[in-house]
């Protein structure tokens, strides 16, 4: 078996006797690259983005003892109740680091297992829209490579995002809930509806979309079930979530932690928060930024052959039919978002698996014209499969050397460490009010050494000073203990 024979063996099994054609192992090794330079590189380095050190502080805390699932615990002053998502995702995570230790890259392989498992779920989807068409089918790398260079997927999987999680779990959903449809297997769909919940206990209200996939399938696809089939399907989709949250809310804890999600994140994100100027910030993001890339490729290969010479294919009903699914799969994940004008780009990542099925399937047949025409012994496309097995190594290599590097927050990360190896572990830490909002200082002593900063007095040992707020420390803290590349240390 060959080296990249073994990287592909991950989505394809066994190989290569079930890749269908040789042609594809030149396209997966460019997909496996490209999640290699746009997530993997990015996830050996230090510093994130701040919501991911937050999310991996708290997670970190739960493994060690503080806080408790259903109350998870930040910092002794900006949450020592962490009620802005649902608590699943700390979980999960807390697992890893009691399994592998409280090492940075702990979050970062979290981080990238989900991506690799979401790729998987990706391809598992493809083939089973495409089951009849075992060329198409052997094309499953094409949806991947889609959605992977999406801006805000790679951004999210790079940056410990909670999105990632909830993301597999809604991917177990789709695939549960499309196959019961296919197959008219109603216990897939109760399964894929049950998924549902378990991705919204991720990140809330956006893990339950799947749910309404039954009626779009029998809007859309038209299949032959009879009229209480339809009923069946479609209501048991939606009364599954209810009753497993009614049971979950039966019980004092889980109610309080939920609620409190409820009022203090949800409605008070409706009503009080506001970080766009316009409702439609992420329709705009999602079609002029996110799905571009591949709208371009797509745009190229259909020019390339021609709109005549793949107009049977789009002339096919259930092909149609197909690709009008999934955009209505990847609609319901992401334009209810407007609802609340407190939108962030890597809040569309859901949807995107979606969106990139949809266009994969208008893609496939002009791409599927050029890779019949790949002669296997023709030293072209040697070279194809030598270039993409060198872009996969290099990307590899070049991601080992930027090992332990900073990737973002250089200084503040090289002051964190310092000062963190001065104060002892879990200290509280006065700082200015400018200072206190410096989100990711909170959470980067949070996460490396359980230091908690509090502005409200000069009641603590330690002074950490911002020289870049021009401020000056109280007159108590007259003993600078270390001088840092953004930061000044004091002592009383």
């Amino acid at each position: 078996m060959y080296w990249y024979q073994f990287l592909i063996l991950i989505f394809e099994r066994p190989f290569p006797t079930t890749l269908k054609s040789k042609e594809q192992i030149p396209f997966w090794l460019l997909t496996i690259g490209a999640i290699i330079v746009l997530v993997f590189s990015r996830l050996v380095k230090d510093g994130m983005f701040t919501d991911g050190v937050l999310y991996a502080a708290i997670a970190h805390n739960l493994a060690i003892g503080k806080g408790t699932f259903w109350h998870p615990y930040f910092d002794n002053y900006l949450f020592t109740f962490f009620h802005q998502q649902p608590p699943l995702t700390f979980g999960l995570q807390a697992l890893f680091y009691k399994t592998f230790g409280d090492s940075i890259y702990v979050e970062r392989g979290y981080s990238f297992l989900t991506v690799c498992i979401s790729a998987l779920l990706i391809t598992k989807i493809w083939k089973l829209i495409n089951n009849d068409n075992e060329e198409w089918k052997s094309m499953s790398w094409l949806p991947v490579f889609f959605w992977i260079i999406m801006p805000a997927c790679f951004f999210a999987y790079s940056n410990n995002l909670e999105e990632n999680t909830m993301g597999v779990f809604i991917l177990i959903a789709v695939l549960f809930i499309y196959k019961g449809l296919l197959k008219q297997r109603l216990g897939w769909v109760v399964l894929g509806s049950a998924f549902t919940v378990i991705a919204s206990l991720c990140k809330g209200f956006p893990g339950l979309f799947p749910i309404v996939i039954p009626i779009f399938y029998f809007i859309v696809v038209k299949p032959k079930y009879n009229p209480i089939n339809v009923i069946v399907f479609s209501g048991m989709a939606i009364i599954v979530p209810f009753i497993i949250y009614a049971l979950l809310l039966a019980n004092d804890t889980i109610y309080n932690s939920l609620t409190a999600y409820l009022n203090d994140r949800v409605i008070n994100s409706i009503q009080q928060v506001s970080n766009v100027d316009t409702r439609f910030y992420l329709l705009i993001q999602l079609f002029f930024v996110q799905l571009m890339p591949p709208v371009i490729i797509t745009a190229i290969l259909l020019f390339a052959k021609g709109l005549k010479t793949v107009k049977a294919q789009f002339d096919d009903t259930t092909y149609k039919r197909n690709i009008k699914l999934f955009v209505l799969i990847g609609v319901s994940a992401s334009f209810p978002l407007i609802v609340t004008k407190e939108q962030r780009v890597f809040y569309l990542v859901p949807s995107l698996p979606y969106y990139a099925i949809a266009l994969s399937l208008i893609a496939v047949p002009a791409l599927s014209i050029f890779i019949k025409k790949i002669d296997l012994k023709s030293n072209l496309y040697k070279l194809w499969v030598g270039l993409t097995s060198a872009f996969v190594v290099i990307s590899l290599v070049v991601s080992c050397i930027g090992f332990g590097q900073a990737g973002r927050d250089k200084d503040k990360l090289h002051d964190v460490y310092a000062f963190g190896k001065m104060i002892p572990a879990g200290s509280d830490v006065n700082v200015s009010k400018d200072t206190w909002q410096d989100w990711s200082l909170h959470n980067y002593f949070v996460r490396s050494f359980n230091i908690s900063l509090d502005m409200d007095s000069a009641k603590h040992e330690y002074y950490i000073l911002d020289r870049s707020n021009n401020e000056s420390q109280p007159a108590i803290f007259k003993t600078l203990v270390a001088k840092g590349e953004k930061y000044e240390l004091y002592k009383r």
